[in-house]
């Protein structure tokens, strides 16, 4: 039965949801009312430790994706959660690119953020619970192989037809192509940053982000001109296309 859910897992686990068949209000994390409720309710129940959000585009209605400054209130009940000694999980989607939908500043608090795609192998419905999972942060995590990325899937039990048990595999996380066009393009500085959100199909924040990106690599420098670096970036690039110019 289709609902709106923002659980907190506890041993008896309590949730807050409303059910489309039920007469009650939806929950809009956006609005302060919410917040302050679910607050009170963490900071007088000390047995719930753990708040899943399900999902942010659902328990936002209204909250401009793209808008840092909108999501800035609720980042920072997030936080505020934290210092109640609070683990917040929270579940968003994907876009086009295969990047999170929205603003990357979303990213910006949290200590993991874990990707779940489609498998290349993936047939149809058939196939049922099967994905690949990368670990695209970790904070205060020394690298390990145990962080490498994996595939599980759900299937039967060999030994008991009527049980299900995972299956856990490995694959190899594909190159960012799409990511390597943006940062060759920021490189040479032919695009700004609107026209190429709107030539790959990303938000301009997820172009910033990879601008960013490109300045600590060193590949532009604090002006945003093609270091040596850069230029050997995009000429490698060029080259892995078949083309050099």
């Amino acid at each position: 039965m289709p609902w709106f859910q923002c659980a907190v897992s506890t041993g008896t686990g309590v949730q807050f949801h409303r059910n489309r068949h039920e007469h009650r209000k939806q929950i809009n994390l956006a609005q302060k009312e919410w917040r302050d409720a679910i607050y009170e309710y963490l900071q007088i129940n000390p047995q719930s430790r753990c708040l899943i959000l399900d999902n942010i585009a659902s328990l936002t209605p209204g909250l401009d994706e793209n808008s840092k400054r909108d999501w800035d209130v609720v980042n920072q009940w997030l936080l505020s959660l934290r210092h109640l000694g609070i683990t917040v999980i929270y579940v968003h989607h994907a876009g086009k690119s295969g990047q999170q939908r929205g603003s990357s500043a979303r990213e910006d608090s949290l200590d993991n953020v874990i990707k779940l795609s489609r498998p290349s192998s993936y047939q149809d419905a058939a196939d049922g619970a099967y994905f690949n999972i990368s670990f695209e942060k970790y904070r205060n995590i020394p690298p390990t192989p145990a962080l490498k990325p994996f595939s599980l899937r759900i299937i039967e039990d060999p030994s008991n037809p009527h049980s299900l048990i995972w299956d856990e595999g490995s694959f190899s996380k594909p190159t960012d192509t799409k990511k390597d066009q943006i940062m060759s393009e920021i490189i040479e500085g032919n695009l700004t940053n609107k026209k190429m959100a709107l030539e790959f199909d990303v938000s301009p924040s997820r172009i910033s982000q990879i601008r960013s990106e490109a300045k600590d690599l060193g590949y532009i420098d604090k002006k945003g001109h093609a270091t040596e670096e850069g230029e050997e970036f995009t000429k490698k690039g060029k080259l892995g296309q078949g083309c050099l110019f």
